[in-house]
């Protein structure tokens, strides 16, 4: 995924988020909804540029779009697409017919708009481009495992291949990966609680400190939170929770009957 240069030719992921910022910054709602149109689907900018308003589903909360690389006319693919864009498109569509085109400007004023905010998200390089967009998009999902047929559905790719080279994942991506293997044990069931729970604070003291925790019990109250919810959520088993809380097989059994009603800082009940 590098261009002649040694250019990365997709966003990565902290340059997808500040690329959402600015776009989501556009105080027209036309030109907001076709920024989140490409940041949301990964589509090409001409599809984007040819849908009609006809072709977006609201029951689905999907966006149909012609593909447009193709042999042959009349291929069309269905996107699913966040509540944020199917309400912004459905104010923006509320007076247009079916056949209407939702965005009447050119190519070349959609591209200078995806520039403009790529500068205001201060991307540079090669990849600060539509096409780096729709790159970046594909390796996102490729990096929440969504299946590759089903990605290449999305993308509109003829070729099952061509999608599959979104699996070469370089960059911040890669590392991400390799540092799977540096963590020790603990490190690992830590950061699977993490995961589950989404919480990228350092453990415990930080997230302590998060949640307005003092005193000597509280590096413990934190470590339970996490155990607790991790149990809960599939991510640990009963040896994980008691390794992770330095407890014996007998104290874990009991902590976890213990907390099956109900779960530190007012959580939900544990499975039976």
């Amino acid at each position: 995924m590098f261009d002649r240069t040694g250019q990365r030719k997709y966003l990565n992921e902290s340059e997808r988020t500040a690329y959402l910022k600015a776009s989501r910054s556009e105080t027209d709602p036309s030109r907001r909804a076709f920024l989140l149109t490409l940041y949301y689907t990964g589509c090409r900018i001409s599809e984007a540029l040819n849908l009609q308003a006809g072709r977006v589903d609201f029951a689905a909360k999907a966006v149909v779009f012609e593909t447009l690389k193709r042999r042959k006319r009349g291929c069309f693919r269905s996107v699913s697409v966040p509540d944020e864009l199917v309400d912004l498109l459905r104010e923006l569509l509320a007076e247009k017919g079916p056949a209407a085109k939702i965005w009447g400007f050119s190519r070349s004023t959609g591209y200078r708009m995806i520039k403009s905010k790529m500068d205001a998200a201060h991307v540079i390089g090669g990849m600060a481009m539509p096409k780096g967009l729709r790159h970046g998009h594909a390796i996102a999902c490729v990096a929440v495992k969504v299946p590759l047929p089903t990605l290449q559905t999305w993308l509109g790719h003829a070729r099952i291949e061509t999608t599959a080279i979104y699996l070469e994942v370089q960059g911040q991506e890669e590392r991400s990966l390799a540092e799977r293997l540096w963590r020790t044990p603990e490190n690992r069931i830590v950061s699977g609680i993490e995961a589950s729970m989404n919480f990228t604070v350092a453990l415990p003291d930080a997230f302590a400190r998060c949640l307005g925790l003092d005193g000597p019990d509280a590096e413990t109250r934190v470590r339970e939170v996490f155990a607790v919810h991790g149990y809960r959520n599939g991510q640990l088993s009963r040896r994980q929770v008691g390794e992770f809380l330095d407890l014996s097989s007998h104290d874990t059994e009991d902590f976890l009957k213990a907390n099956r009603s109900e779960i530190p800082l007012g959580g939900t009940g544990l499975p039976q």
